[in-house]
């Protein structure tokens, strides 16, 4: 099973203009399966806030009703993803190319299914935008947002990113931490793309581990300072143990949040990044390790 919470902190950088906070994030347990969606509005988006909101419900929407398509018919991309990565393999299968070893009927490779499942999901994303931006009448890139993506089973996970922000894992009886998306920029320092982007469908990054995660951690790029070593993009552990540690020992951490806020609130963080910062983290407290 699965503990989880998602919060956000508006940026001392906004404060200080006034602005609203520009993250937005949602998590929740369907079934069997744990789903996760974080977002980033575009600090120079007009109404990027609205973007990135808008972006995370259309996001769980569609991840909602195709586990409903999944569970009654099998036969969707859940229904491959399940055959490749919940097949019983034994562990010197599991240490080869796995996703190349089980194929769906139509030969074609589970990265590519999962990369054109993630893709319907971010036209349903565009699809809302536009709506969004006629009820605002203003430009769909008025609402410009990243998005960050992630389904975790309990065997396994799969994850797609547009623009920057980070997913880092820790698998079972790993003891290190494992971003595994790098952050796509654009052409120049502290540009990247957005949902609204030119070719943003084209553009997306996704990953399949095909290994039970122990813990998960989705953010936005306002952490990234202090998470990651940005030269090599190697998580930085001291940031997300204590994070791990918060879930071990909190019963309800939707409930139970005040550690994690005052983290995002303190005098300490904020020394380092002006931006929002957002936090989805996850533990699968069946996990022996």
């Amino acid at each position: 099973m699965w503990k989880y919470i998602a919060r956000s902190a508006i940026g001392i950088g906004h404060q200080k203009l006034n602005l609203p906070c520009q993250d937005y994030a949602g998590c929740e347990l369907k079934g069997q399966y744990l789903i996760g969606v974080v977002a980033d509005g575009a600090g120079s988006a007009r109404f990027s806030e609205l973007g990135s909101r808008s972006v995370v419900r259309a996001a769980l929407r569609f991840l909602t009703n195709h586990e409903m398509e999944f569970e009654s018919r099998g036969k969707t991309i859940w229904g491959n993803i399940k055959k490749l990565l919940n097949t019983e393999l034994n562990w010197k299968l599991l240490n080869t190319d796995v996703t190349q070893l089980i194929k769906p009927d139509n030969q074609v490779s589970i990265e590519d299914e999962v990369k054109a499942y993630f893709q319907n999901l971010l036209q349903e994303c565009i699809a809302d935008l536009r709506r969004e931006a006629q009820q605002n009448n203003c430009d769909v890139k008025d609402l410009a947002s990243t998005l960050l993506v992630f389904i975790a089973h309990t065997n396994w996970l799969v994850a797609m990113q547009v623009g920057d922000g980070l997913l880092v894992v820790r698998e079972r009886d790993e003891s290190d931490y494992r971003l595994i998306i790098k952050p796509r920029r654009g052409e120049f320092a502290n540009e990247t793309i957005f949902v609204t982007s030119d070719g943003a469908i084209d553009s997306i990054q996704t990953a399949i581990v095909n290994k039970p995660c122990a813990f998960i951690c989705a953010a936005t790029d306002g952490v990234e300072n202090v998470a990651v070593r940005l030269s090599d993009w190697s998580p930085f552990a001291p940031f997300f143990l204590p994070l791990e540690e918060y879930l071990r020992e909190t019963d309800k951490p939707e409930e139970d949040d005040r550690y994690l806020m005052d983290f995002l609130n303190s005098d300490r963080l904020n020394a380092r990044t002006d931006d929002d910062k957002t936090l989805l983290i996850a533990l699968n407290y069946d996990s022996t390790n």
